[in-house]
């Protein structure tokens, strides 16, 4: 009944154009039928954000920011501020996308902001829109243009409106999570009823929000996946427009997509498989490494802010021991360490800098990994920035966000930095 109304709607909506009814039917069909053969299937998601910062910088009502955009005025002149990097693994659960960051053998059961703390980044774009706009929100469609092309065939463009009763877009407010109404568009092959593209747009939303208005625009194509070639997106781009004049632009890139044959694992605290997962120790270290304990890695692998993310996972080794007590050895000189980057940011203003936050995870002792805990050695990082600049004292000393415990940030004065092989940072244990 539901896609009845729909078709009925959507000839009445096209009048003179007598080929908009089938157009249609013929899209509904190619995505359902994509989306209901589709197996389960997971892909690496990379994700770059630049942020553009207005010359004024300060709180304003969306719609003085949207106008601002329509007609731009010198205080909401934009120019790139920074630019950061990250790298997640998404697949489709049947009550909606779940994420982890890359490399994780489980995928956390939450929304996208439980594993990315700091900055927009929205969902929805690996499979989400398409089976809210085709199967669950959408009831009508407008066919707004028949464009032919080279090779004799037609483009058709619709257009849609959902209204918040029955949308499940949602955005997050405060701390809740509401749903908002959105429009959009699309473009498929007017006889083959193939997608190319995609784009959502939310209402103009609460300034609670954070954001005014959220645009997305996914690019669509037919990708091998197990035996079959499905409807999956290939690419995405999302803009955000701040409530303080900001716009940040997400440029979404899906790789290495494969069947996912496991069972659904879902992790309900970030590191539960790090603490779970070390077999019993062919001798007694202790159970957990005692906190106040200074040590240094050297990295195994270069970092660097063109090509690295955050999410992606660094090896490193011991340069000196880890001990406590009379001497009592925890992990030697060299004992491998395993850790994750939490930031890899780029900013172009004055100064120019590249930022990287470092997490360490675990450290392999006796063949076994066992966890271990640590923050940067700010004392260390004191004097050695004195000793860069020549000050005795008033160096200033850069810490991560609150948001990434556990960690180190290491800053360099330019905007494309390279950590070498072997580079040595320097850490003090703590507990969990």
């Amino acid at each position: 009944m539901r896609r009845a109304l729909l078709i009925f709607v959507c000839a009445a909506a096209a009048a003179g154009q007598p080929d908009a009814v089938a157009i249609m039917s013929r899209v509904l069909e190619r995505v359902q039928e994509s989306t209901h053969g589709l197996p389960r299937y997971a892909c690496i998601e990379t994700v770059t954000r630049d942020f553009y910062t207005p010359v004024a910088t300060v709180m304003r009502a969306c719609d003085a920011v949207l106008a601002g955009r329509e007609n731009p005025t010198p205080d909401l002149e934009l120019r790139r501020s920074s630019t950061d990097r990250l790298r997640l693994e998404v697949t489709m659960a049947p009550h909606g996308e779940l994420h982890s960051w890359a490399g994780d053998r489980e995928f956390g059961d939450g929304n996208i902001d439980a594993i990315v703390r700091e900055g927009p980044l929205g969902s929805g774009m690996f499979s989400g829109f398409l089976a809210a706009v085709f199967e669950q929100d959408a009831t009508a469609y407008r066919l707004l243009q028949l464009m032919p092309t080279l090779g004799g065939r037609s483009l058709a463009r619709f257009a849609f409106d959902v209204p918040v009763a029955k949308s499940h877009y949602k955005v997050k407010v405060g701390t809740d999570w509401m749903a908002t109404a959105y429009t959009g568009e699309f473009e498929a092959d007017a006889v083959a009823g193939e997608l190319s593209w995609l784009q959502v747009k939310t209402a103009v939303m609460p300034s609670a929000a954070g954001t005014c208005q959220t645009t997305t625009r996914m690019n669509l194509g037919r990708t091998a996946i197990g035996a079959g070639k499905f409807l999956v997106t290939t690419g995405a781009r999302q803009v955000f427009e701040m409530t303080d004049g900001t716009r940040v632009v997400n440029n979404i890139e899906f790789s290495s997509c494969r069947e996912y044959l496991g069972e659904s694992n879902i992790r309900f605290e970030t590191d539960a498989a790090l603490r779970t997962e070390t077999a019993a120790p062919k001798k007694n270290p202790p159970a957990e490494i005692p906190p106040g304990l200074k040590f240094s890695i050297e990295l195994r692998h270069a970092l660097d802010t063109a090509t690295s993310a955050a999410g992606d996972r660094f090896t490193a080794r011991l340069a000196t021991p880890i001990r406590y007590g009379f001497g009592y050895t925890v992990a030697p000189k060299g004992a491998p360490v395993e850790g994750r980057l939490l930031r890899v940011q780029s900013y172009y203003g004055n100064p120019k800098e590249s930022i990287f936050v470092l997490r360490i995870e675990s450290v392999e002792v006796r063949g076994v990994k066992m966890p271990l805990t640590a923050v940067g050695d700010v004392n260390f990082a004191s004097a050695q920035q004195r000793g860069v600049t020549g000050k005795k004292k008033g160096a200033t000393i850069y810490l991560p966000y609150r948001s990434e415990t556990h960690a180190a940030l290491l800053r360099f004065p330019c905007e494309h930095a390279t950590v070498p092989r072997g580079y040595v940072t320097h850490w003090i244990t703590q507990l969990r």
